[in-house]
């Protein structure tokens, strides 16, 4: 059975966080995602020029995953208007940032099916990721992606401004548990990848001929022909 994942509790108190505390704690989490993405993109000069469109591809998916976290946290914060009513005040006055986040109505569902969920909605239909991109309902240029992080930055900056006491105590639990680099059951190095990998793609060739599958089968062909880039095709 896995060991469990401990709880968070309060830096100050050593107590289990209260209901606003855990949204405002979830919420810098999420900001915090945000601003690693966004320092990597405004490392470069021109981020369609300089990173290849397989990597740009991959970056602008997992950004609109922590964009659809903080639509789900930002919802979750919502809950609980009813008992403060500073979260009803400061939802209204980040309302434009997070409005422009929601033009595109099928983000959600994008992240359900697609981008963290293999292909199939709750009933079992299969849903491929283009689908939501070709009917406007999701984005597909980086720098809306790169937009949409700023303003779940900004949503989130202007909400712990507003409960600033709070987020100020909580300030040694976002970066407590950083973790120290170790490759764990991992490798560590590039160059350990293909030592790694070669003993086991000749298992499982080996395993895969005794059942009669050819080694030049084309499927295999045809996936070694997709990992090159296209100019070298």
């Amino acid at each position: 059975m896995m060991d469990p994942i401990p709880n968070v509790t309060h830096p100050i108190r050593g107590d289990e966080l209260s209901p606003l505390e855990k949204q405002l704690w979830r919420l810098r989490m999420v900001a915090l995602e945000s601003q690693v993405m966004l320092r990597g993109y405004f490392s470069v000069p021109n981020v369609a020029e300089v990173i290849p469109d397989g990597l740009l591809f991959s970056l602008a998916n997992h950004g609109l995953i922590i964009v659809a976290k903080f639509l789900e946290v930002w919802h979750d914060f919502g809950t609980l208007v009813p008992s403060n009513g500073r979260v009803l005040e400061v939802r209204r006055a980040v309302t434009p940032l997070v409005k422009r986040i929601e033009v595109w109505s099928g983000l959600r569902t994008f992240r359900n099916t697609a981008l963290a969920h293999p292909y199939t909605t709750i009933d079992g239909r299969l849903v491929g990721p283009w689908f939501l991109m070709n009917e406007h309902r999701a984005p597909t240029y980086h720098a809306e992606i790169i937009l949409l992080l700023q303003c779940v930055m900004y949503a989130v900056a202007g909400t712990l401004a507003v409960f600033y006491q709070e987020y100020k105590d909580l300030g040694p639990s976002f970066r407590s548990g950083t973790p120290v680099p170790d490759p764990g059951p991992g490798i560590r190095d590039g160059a350990d990848i293909d030592a790694t990998l070669r003993p086991l793609l000749q298992e499982v060739d080996a395993r895969l001929t005794a059942m009669g599958v050819p080694a030049k089968n084309p499927v295999f062909a045809e996936f070694r022909a997709e990992l090159k880039d296209h100019d070298n095709n």
